[in-house]
């Protein structure tokens, strides 16, 4: 439409092209609409079909309550000991990423259980080290918060087989009984809870996620991860 484009930035890629296609052949500018319309095709079909758009919600009763959502690129799959779920996202055989939520049942302890995660959470560091020997390196640990809960984040690195490993551990007490798991106002209390899960993200590079700190950050392991709730209502 004339007007929509300045003289200074003629000829556009349209202005150059227009008179080319006036001349062309008929059957040359219906194989062109033709391949355009099938490119949309394409498009919608990669967007619409299952498993490549639209989320799964997944909740738990037993033997602790919780929920989250994942996209339905990742797909639930048989749970290895000691997982309550696990849901994986592959390319063909090749592993891309995984959320697996695990039991957590923590010893008897005095005091706020924020005093024995630290303590706790070196055992955790030493199980991930036996699990993944392969150039094993613990990148962070600290306080987390998963949606209002409070917990203990452990970041690392390793390998699978030849290929590099990035993942991410979080310890995560469940809240006090009582508390609004739906509409949580500030921090849900858990000080003195004994029990919990463990939420156990691993990722490639072919992922997306380049750092430790970005599994669970980006991609398509968000989701699980930033949706997870206890209690059976999703946000």
């Amino acid at each position: 439409m004339p007007g929509l484009v300045l003289d200074e930035h003629r000829p556009t890629l349209a202005d150059l092209a227009r008179p080319r296609l006036a001349r062309a052949p008929r059957w040359v500018r219906w194989a062109l609409a033709a391949l355009a319309v099938l490119v949309v095709a394409v498009v919608a079909w990669r967007v619409l079909a299952p498993g490549s758009g639209g989320e799964t919600h997944y909740v738990s009763k037993a033997p602790i309550a919780f929920n989250f959502r994942s996209p339905n690129s990742m797909r639930r799959v048989a749970p290895r000991t000691p997982e309550l779920i696990r849901v994986e996202r592959r390319r063909g055989s090749l592993f891309l990423d995984s959320f697996a939520v695990e039991p957590l049942s923590l010893p008897p302890f005095r005091g706020d259980v924020s005093g024995l995660l630290p303590v706790y959470a070196d055992s955790e560091i030493a199980a991930l080290r036996k699990r993944f020997p392969r150039e094993f390196e613990l990148t962070r640990e600290g306080k987390a918060r998963v949606n209002a809960v409070p917990g203990y984040d452990v970041q690392f690195r390793a390998r699978l087989g030849a290929r590099r490993l990035l993942g991410r551990l979080v310890l995560l007490p469940e809240p006090a009984a009582g508390e609004n798991l739906a509409d949580p106002s500030g921090e849900l209390e858990n000080a003195r809870s004994r029990r919990g899960v463990r939420l156990l993200m691993l990722a490639t590079p072919v992922s997306g996620a380049v750092r430790p700190r970005d599994v669970g950050a980006r991609g398509d392991l968000k989701t699980p991860f930033r949706s997870f709730r206890f209690g059976t209502q999703g946000p």
